[in-house]
């Protein structure tokens, strides 16, 4: 290898110890979990980083703890659903730093957990507002203000429930399937701008928004105000909660239960609840005839809200410059595509 290889790889070895470096990213949902975490990472790579949230005391509490790890942070309250908010988000960005080089857009709801055709009107507005909607019109407000700087990224944070959507999050899993289409249709919009534009298909992550999801659809205790019946699975609308084909059980780990078997685990439950209407589907899901139908799906554990934020912090680089257009799975292994 010549020197002058040599040289070069050197100088990339230096210049990526920060390799965001005086960058400036806007990290929409970020004050908990992978959004924080993104936020960090950011930070720690050398970026100055503004985070928000709909609530201003966790905002505030963000910002507090990093900026006591010694990060540049900034925060400001914004519901990104909200036009005024994301206005004042973009103007925010722009008074305290000057620039835009990086959006990240974490923000999403989910209104439901049931049935499909249990869901109204309002849910399906609701959740595409916030989750696609929203998300395009954020990055459509920002996207000016990147190509003043000639060159940028931006990450889209989806989910690995877009690839195989479940019945019981319908809404919310569509919406997901939508943002992989979203992220290479703006690929190509943005890419003679030197736009970069990639998402991430996360898997099932360590936070608060995933562990409602599983308390509400897997264990029966619902983390919802005043939860409809159909979001605790041992009430009387099982059968459909159990179109789903994602089991958790004690060791963490995630498995994977074949639609062809339902109808064994349905006919055992309606033998147990027979004892009691308040029959748990995780004493159910215990038993050992029913483990031995239990197929792995590759991971032994959830992730942790850290491990999203790396990949994250390398598709803003320029290590990643030629990286456009994608939808990166970040799920521990699961199945779910080729």
């Amino acid at each position: 290898m010549s020197s002058e290889n040599n040289l070069i790889k050197s100088n990339a070895s230096v210049k990526n110890l920060r390799p965001l470096q005086d960058k400036v990213a806007i990290v929409a949902g970020s004050t908990y979990g992978i959004g924080f975490a993104i936020a960090r990472r950011l930070a720690q790579d050398g970026a100055y980083v503004l985070l928000c949230s709909r609530k201003t005391e966790n905002v505030d509490k963000a910002v507090k703890q990093l900026k006591e790890e010694g990060l540049s942070i900034s925060g400001v309250p914004c519901h990104v659903g909200n036009e005024k908010d994301r206005e004042k988000l973009v103007a925010t960005a722009l008074e305290t730093y000057g620039k835009i080089d990086i959006l990240i857009c974490n923000a999403a709801v989910n209104p439901f957990v049931g049935p499909l055709f249990e869901t109204t009107e309002e849910m399906w507005k609701k959740v595409f507002h916030v989750n696609v909607i929203s998300t395009f019109l954020l990055i459509k407000l920002v996207v000016p203000h990147i190509q003043k700087q000639r060159r940028g990224s931006i990450i889209i944070c989806s989910s690995f429930i877009g690839y195989i959507p479940e019945p019981y999050i319908g809404p919310y899993a569509i919406t997901k399937t939508t943002l992989f289409g979203l992220t290479n249709i703006l690929a190509q919009a943005l890419r003679s701008m030197n736009i970069r534009v990639n998402s991430l298909a996360l898997g099932v992550i360590n936070t608060n928004f995933s562990k409602v999801l599983v308390a509400a659809v897997f264990t029966g205790e619902s983390g919802y105000q005043n939860p409809p019946s159909y979001a605790v699975c041992y009430y009387k609308k099982l059968e459909d909660c159990l179109s789903s084909v994602l089991f958790f059980l004690d060791k963490p780990g995630l498995l994977q239960l074949q639609y062809s078997q339902c109808c064994y685990l349905i006919s055992k439950i309606k033998k147990l609840q027979k004892q009691g209407p308040r029959v748990s589907i995780l004493k159910i899901l215990k038993t050992p005839e029913l483990k031995s139908k239990l197929i792995p799906l590759g991971v032994h554990r959830l992730g942790e809200p850290e491990e999203c934020a790396g990949i994250a912090s390398f598709l803003c680089s320029e290590d990643a410059s030629y990286i456009n257009g994608e939808n990166i799975g970040v799920t521990g292994g699961m199945l779910g595509r080729l």
